[in-house]
């Protein structure tokens, strides 16, 4: 794919001398206009294989976009729709048991919108309130999962080729959080770092909604 060759070309510069070339740096475009075209081309339709590598790269891109945030650039702030897009792309991969990485990508969101700490979530910490996992850091980035996100998960899992106890559990311990996230939001708080999220990401025009629906609960099944 060309945009996403471009980019490949931008970092290797970039990587190469990184203080004479800060100047070609990929920012938040780069990588958005290389994912797009990478999800543009992978619906299109051009065999299995090559939708297996397009969403192995889409999360590539994510994962290089995701360091460069964490290493102090904010305009490489990831977004919700970045998210999407890289999950939906893992998504035509299910059948081959591609979870893992679309795995990768949901912990990622649950991490850095301070939900919970990305590596212990599903375990029995997986309840701990936000505020004790936020980072502040990440206070400005708008990327809570939604139900539609879980969704992917459990879909993949359940088309994977063995659905063994690993991906039972798990898969059980998502709806389980997606439970738990709902009753909090319906019985309030004191501390500001969970419930004022809410509030401000629908002023975002994105609300905060996990609730599992009987797609979540189907798949379970």
């Amino acid at each position: 794919n060309p945009a996403s060759n471009i980019l490949y070309q931008m970092l290797h510069l970039y990587n190469l001398d990184p203080e004479n070339m800060e100047r070609i740096r990929p920012d938040y475009g780069s990588f958005n206009m290389a994912i797009a075209s990478l999800s543009e081309l992978q619906k299109n339709g051009n065999g299995f294989r090559s939708h297996q590598a397009i969403g192995k790269t889409c999360f590539d891109h994510l994962s290089t976009m995701i360091q460069f945030y964490k290493d102090g650039y904010e305009d490489c702030a990831p977004d919700y729709k970045i998210f999407l897009k890289v999950l939906n792309a893992l998504e035509l991969d299910r059948r081959r048991g591609n979870w893992s990485l679309a795995r990768k990508v949901l912990e990622e969101m649950l991490h850095l919108s301070g939900t919970v700490d990305s590596n212990v979530y599903w375990t029995e910490t997986m309840h701990q309130d936000a505020s004790e996992k936020r980072d502040n850091k990440w206070k400005n980035v708008n990327v809570f999962p939604r139900t539609k996100d879980f969704n992917i998960i459990l879909a993949m899992i359940a088309n994977a080729d063995v659905v063994d106890q690993e991906k039972l559990d798990y898969a059980t311990n998502l709806v389980d959080l997606m439970e738990h996230l709902v009753k909090k939001e319906r019985s309030g708080y004191d501390n500001e770092s969970f419930s004022n999220r809410i509030v401000q990401f629908e002023g975002h025009g994105n609300s905060y909604n996990c609730k599992p629906d009987i797609f979540t609960y189907n798949t379970l099944i």
